[in-house]
């Protein structure tokens, strides 16, 4: 990278000035030695230290693990997803297998496995939340909708654990070599250290069940009518799905919305995603869609075309290669 002279606060000589040098390492560049400096009418030569754009794989996870657990988090799913898959080709009632996402439980809580992808994660994660019981639930193991519990997380419920502060949620992690099977075998054997998380820094999230009843969930569906809207995220995701509470004013309060039958619209391509809870807080643009068909109404104005849109995975790279098999027309927990 060449600046001349007159243009970045040079020296009479060709040397960099106090202001230039300043400026230059705000932007993370490096000045060099060099001949030029001595000759009248010189240049003076930068050199650009910032990390460049592709960074090598292998200066950032040298042994592939961090690649490898992001590898078992999309495995996960995809059993997930194949279970239910086979549920709809047998015709039986679409209850996904507890082994796939039931850790424990005590009288006044579960661990439960979910999917959630952080502020500034570049891709989703897996972990065993604790999630307070619903007694009234009619299905074995109830309890709140996802995006009900992230919106107004208790304060503490079960296990033991410290009780946390406004806000926060209880999660417990795998190791970086676990597949997310032994990380649940080894929760409730020797159980395991927790982290707590401000559900607000979680911009989605996602579980692995199908049969999830609450009372607010209840109160929605008497209120307002399902309807099917479309979003843009300020990171330039545009997701379509059917919401009960992305456009009804009654919702706004909740800090996330569930969001089922959901697909992103992307320059290479639809892909179909399991039912989300969405931080509002990431969501720069929305839209009702009515009752004309979902991909003529998102091609009908810039702001939510699929070629103006971000065309990375919503839930990060490593799950680019699943969904051979799709979730489209399921409704999943929310």
């Amino acid at each position: 990278m060449i600046y001349h002279n007159g243009l970045n606060g040079t020296s009479p000589k060709g040397r960099p000035g106090p202001r230039s040098l300043i400026a230059s390492f705000l932007r993370g560049y490096s000045w060099e030695p060099s001949s030029v400096f001595d000759e009248p009418g010189g240049v003076s030569v930068v050199t650009d230290l910032r990390e460049p754009v592709g960074e090598s794989p292998d200066r950032r996870d040298p042994d592939g693990s961090v690649q490898a657990a992001g590898e078992r988090f999309r495995e996960h799913l995809e059993r997930y997803l194949g279970a239910l898959q086979e549920h709809r080709r047998t015709g039986s009632d679409p209850v996904t297998p507890e082994s796939l996402y039931f850790v424990d439980g005590v009288p006044e809580a579960l661990r439960e496995i979910v999917g959630f992808r952080m502020r500034g994660h570049a891709r989703a994660m897996m972990g065993a939340f604790i999630l307070p019981r619903h007694h009234r639930s009619a299905v074995p193991n109830g309890r709140p909708s996802l995006a009900s519990f992230l919106s107004k997380p208790p304060r503490s419920i079960g296990y033991a654990v410290e009780p946390t502060a406004p806000g926060q949620i209880t999660i417990f992690l795998p190791d970086l070599t676990e597949s997310i099977p032994d990380f649940m075998e080894r929760l409730r054997g020797q159980g395991g250290s927790a982290i707590n998380v401000d559900a607000n820094v979680i911009d989605i999230a996602f579980d692995l069940r199908l049969s999830n009843p609450s009372e607010i969930r209840k109160h929605s569906h008497a209120v307002a009518r399902p309807a099917r809207s479309v979003f843009r995220t300020i990171g330039g995701h545009v997701v379509s799905g059917v919401s009960v509470g992305l456009q009804q004013t009654l919702h706004k309060e909740d800090r996330f919305v569930a969001l089922a039958a959901a697909v992103q619209h992307r320059p290479s391509g639809d892909i179909p995603l399991p039912t989300l809870a969405v931080n509002r807080s990431i969501l720069a643009l929305q839209s009702p869609l009515g009752d004309q068909a979902v991909d003529g109404a998102v091609r009908s104005t810039l702001a939510f075309h699929p070629d103006t849109a971000s065309d990375e995975h919503l839930l990060g790279p490593c799950y680019e290669r699943m969904m051979g098999t799709s979730t489209q027309g399921l409704t999943l927990a929310g």
